[in-house]
């Protein structure tokens, strides 16, 4: 396998990284309305979150070099900036409809 195919896959880990760790957000943001200890649940939520990238990403940098890591985590970051930019777009259109 190439350089560009390993970095493309290092690419496509961080992107699935960054789906994950925003979904496991959504799902606790979800469960504060429903649990009786919000707190405590998002913290251990967010354990979680950040455990798993962590260890995503730990082992992204012992299988490759810094030039994976840094693919992975431009994947992860392209992913948090495009759901982001769609949420805010969202916002905006439904401010715009009811205003």
């Amino acid at each position: 396998m190439n350089v560009f195919s390993q970095l493309g896959m290092a690419f496509a880990v961080g992107g699935a990284l960054g789906g994950l760790y925003l979904l496991l957000l959504w799902h606790s943001l979800r469960l504060l309305t429903r649990e009786g200890r919000p707190t405590l649940l998002f913290a251990a939520g967010a354990l979680v979150r950040i455990g798993l990238v962590l260890l995503g990403m730990y082992a992204i940098l012992h299988l490759g070099d810094w030039r994976h890591a840094a693919s992975a985590v431009a994947g992860f970051a392209l992913v948090r900036g495009l759901v982001g930019w769609h949420m805010a777009s969202r916002q905006r259109r439904t401010a715009n409809q009811g205003g």
